[in-house]
């Protein structure tokens, strides 16, 4: 023993000399050591200043006296201790071991609550080393931490909910929980943030409460069904009918989720359309319908949203998505009778003129029976196709495969010879199309 622990030691032992026929709390002070105080206080001396040093292999004799012989002494001892049994684990190698150090660590917490309580903060602190030390006992760790959110409602630390969801989702993947615990997680998570949100001062303790409040939503949204969904954001929509960031956001993780199929997608977007007419949106409910076999409604949305929008490129996108609708339905028709209508709000709308185009293919067979007359029509195709890639050069990879594609339709040099058409002559396509184009031969166009 170093002559620094002894004179600790010697110095400890004067100390209770002195307190020890004093009380408190109607106590002698010396009874905080157990039945034998002088030995207590050395070993307790010894392992501080072992402890100290970072002398970890030779404090924890001592300590494990002061433990098991006078736990009230000092709540130090609790510290101390998971401090040097956190080290030992890290560094055992054996599984065994490990597990045993493991053990008692956990007992050294449940000691720690029986003589000092707060019982919510020590299982916090008990299941964050539990994960630390060995991931596998998640189940075990998911436990502690919600009965430590059960005892700590709003005082819960941000550490403390960040590894309850954690340990939760581990636990949802192992199959230990269902998909109820983790709604029922996320509901309680959230109250616990909002009122840190509205207890904080600082922005920057906002923004952590805000940002973990993401990170648990991202992590968890992946688990759930959509009727999961229903479940959570039903009760938040009744109680705020008209927050359009809540329904916007809503709407966007039903999408990404793929639970377009829910009732409550529609009801979102008709809500966000109500509050906010947009062209986006109206299109977002116009394909909803769409799926739902129901074109009319999808015409009258987008209809509606129309006369309600103000400037030239919100009229140009909803015109674009009518005529996609149309052209959805094989009305082409009315598909390039809106298209047109987008293109004069918005002259370089190469999306318009390529919609355009594609209804001129789809109908192609329709414009003639004969090998002329039914390929004419991807020759229009083309010169749409042409068409946007000129106004909007974004469009030029895109609209190039499709000309591609096209022009591996267009009649052969042979079927022109039978037909007396000469390349580059002018040709009157019928049909609903009657456009004036010019005649070419299935010479696949370069990139």
């Amino acid at each position: 023993m170093s002559r620094s622990v002894v004179s600790f030691v010697f110095a400890a032992l004067i100390s209770l000399m002195i307190l020890g026929t004093n009380k408190t709390n109607g106590q002698p002070i010396g009874s905080r050591y157990g039945k034998d105080s002088v030995k207590s206080v050395t070993n307790l001396a010894l392992y501080r200043e072992y402890y100290r040093q970072k002398n970890y292999k030779d404090a924890i004799l001592s300590w494990r006296y002061v433990f098991n012989n006078c736990p009230g002494a000092t709540e130090n001892i609790f510290i101390n201790g998971a401090n040097m049994y956190n080290s030992f684990i890290a560094a055992e190698k054996d599984c065994a071991t490990r597990q045993r150090l493991i053990d008692t660590l956990m007992l050294i917490y449940d000691t720690r609550t029986k003589y000092w309580g707060n019982e919510g903060k020590q299982l916090a602190n008990k299941a964050n080393d539990l994960l630390t030390a060995d991931t596998s006992r998640s189940f075990e760790a998911y436990g502690m931490l919600k009965r430590s959110f059960e005892l700590l409602k709003n005082t819960t630390e941000e550490s403390t909910l960040r590894n309850y969801s954690s340990s939760a989702i581990r636990c949802f993947k192992s199959g230990n929980i269902s998909s109820d615990a983790i709604i029922e997680l996320y509901h309680q998570s959230e109250v616990i943030i909002d009122a840190h949100i509205g207890l904080s001062k600082e922005n920057t303790e906002r923004q952590r409460w805000n940002e973990l409040k993401r990170v648990i939503e991202v992590n968890i949204f992946p688990l759930l069904q959509c009727k999961d969904f229903t479940t959570i954001f039903t009760p938040k929509l009744t109680a705020k009918p008209d927050d359009l960031v809540l329904l916007k956001k809503f709407s966007e993780i039903l999408f990404l989720r793929g639970c377009t199929e829910d009732s409550l997608y529609l009801t979102i977007l008709e809500k966000m359309n109500s509050l906010a007419p947009d062209a986006n949106t109206a299109f977002l409910i116009a394909r909803e319908y769409l799926k739902r076999k129901e074109p009319a409604k999808a015409v009258e949305t987008l209809n509606k949203v129309a006369d309600k929008l103000k400037d030239d490129d919100s009229k140009a996108r909803c015109s674009y998505y009518l005529g996609a609708v149309y052209a959805d339905s094989k009305d082409f028709k009315n598909a390039r009778a809106n298209a047109l209508k987008a293109i004069q709000f918005k002259a370089d709308y190469g999306e318009a003129y390529v919609l355009i185009a594609e209804c001129y293919a789809q109908s192609a067979l329709e414009c003639g029976k004969d090998n002329i007359g039914s390929r004419a029509a991807f020759w229009c195709a083309v010169d749409k196709l042409n068409q946007a890639k000129k106004v909007d050069p974004k469009l030029e990879s895109n609209a190039n495969n499709l000309i591609n594609q096209y022009s591996r339709n267009f009649p052969t040099k042979e079927m022109l010879l039978a037909g007396k058409l000469k390349i580059g002559s002018k040709y009157l396509v019928e049909c609903w199309i009657n456009e004036t184009t010019t005649v070419r031969s299935n010479t696949v166009i370069k990139k």
